[in-house]
Order: structure tokens, then sequence, then C-alpha cells
């Protein structure tokens, strides 16, 4: 005959038992929030690198604006083009399309 031993759930046992599961539990919340730590400073890196690029483009676009309002020809080309301008000496001529 067979004997086969009983598993019993003594208090020491249950006492493992839940240690383990409460250990389990922080090892995935700690693991958990690492991750989420890593991905935001990841993603905060990225975010400075954008800025950086954005502070280089407006820079530039800065200089272009100022190089605009000391540019007398794209002024006037503007204001030709853009408002329809002539000059006081300067005759316009409106060809219509038929």
């Amino acid at each position: 005959m067979i004997h086969q031993k009983a598993s019993k759930l003594t208090p020491k046992r249950v006492k493992k038992i839940i240690l383990v599961l409460i250990l389990f539990f922080l090892l995935f919340y700690f693991v958990k929030n690492i991750y989420r730590f890593i991905e935001t400073k990841i993603y905060a890196d990225k975010l400075e690198t954008e800025i950086e690029v954005l502070k280089q483009k407006n820079l530039e676009l800065r200089k272009k604006i100022n190089g605009v309002y000391e540019d007398k020809e794209f002024i006037e080309k503007q204001a030709r083009e853009q408002l329809n301008l002539v000059k006081d000496d300067e005759i316009v001529f409106i060809i219509k399309k038929e």
C-alpha cells in the first residue's frame, strides 16, 4: 500500500506563500515603474532634441526676416506683386484675357 503525504497548509507554509506573492507583486511593480521611467526619459530627450532643432530654425527665420526688412529689392518686388503698387513715373497697362 502506498502512502501519500497530505499537503497541509500550515501557518508557516501560508506565510511563505503570502511572502512570495508579495515579493512577486513588488518586483512586478518595481520593473513596471523602471520601464515607465526609462520611457519618460527617452521621450524627454526626444523633446529636448526637437526643441533645439526648433530653436535653430527659429533663429534662421529671424535672420531671414531681418534680411527681408533690409532688402529694398525684395520689399519693392512684394509691393508690386502683392499690393499692385507702382512707382510715380511708371504707367500701368492692364491686359484683359478674352
